[in-house]
């Protein structure tokens, strides 16, 4: 009695012999086992995120401190979505103005170009408007200059802002250039 192996079938196959040992027939079965394979790739993938989220967590309750908190969204993100240069902030509503928080792989000068930021009344519509998860500002359309000093120095092309928000305000962005 034997197993054998394929990429989405078993076999089972067994030989049948007589009294004195002589073989009579060979007796098996296929089994379609594709959906199996799916679920297990699937529950791997899934194992994956929840190793990340369990990443998460546990820098969070190790420190929980905003700026480990910031630092701990950036790392991950920057891991998750394989890029190299990611940084955090919060928006001031009654100001209208981003406040740098946290960076990953950004120069340690950067910090003199993030300045708290006015934002324009075209960037605030578009990262309110509860439709647009996503915004991609063009190096050039971008007005302040924080973001201007970045983009210029370091050679970005772009900064995708990732909108934050707690029932639909907004409360921040995750900055991927």
């Amino acid at each position: 009695h034997f197993i054998l192996r394929h990429y989405g079938v078993r076999d089972t196959v067994r030989a049948i012999r007589d009294a004195q040992g002589q073989l009579l027939l060979y007796e098996g079965s296929l089994q379609d086992v594709t959906n199996y394979k799916l679920a297990m790739e699937e529950l791997r993938r899934s194992a994956i995120r929840s190793q990340a989220l369990a990443r998460i967590s546990s820098r969070l309750n190790a420190q929980l401190d905003f700026d480990t908190v910031a630092r701990a969204v950036c790392e991950e993100a920057a891991t998750a979505l394989g890029i190299s240069t990611v940084s955090f902030s919060w928006y001031d509503a009654q100001h209208k103005c981003l406040f740098h928080n946290s960076a990953v792989n950004l120069p340690q000068e950067s910090k003199n170009w993030f300045q708290p930021c006015l934002v324009s009344q075209d960037l605030h519509t578009k990262l309110t408007l509860e439709a647009n998860h996503i915004v991609v500002l063009d190096s050039g359309s971008i007005e302040a200059e924080p973001f201007q000093a970045v983009t210029r120095d370091l050679g970005f092309n772009k900064i995708i802002l990732a909108r934050l928000a707690r029932q639909s305000e907004l409360i921040g962005t995750i900055n991927l250039y």
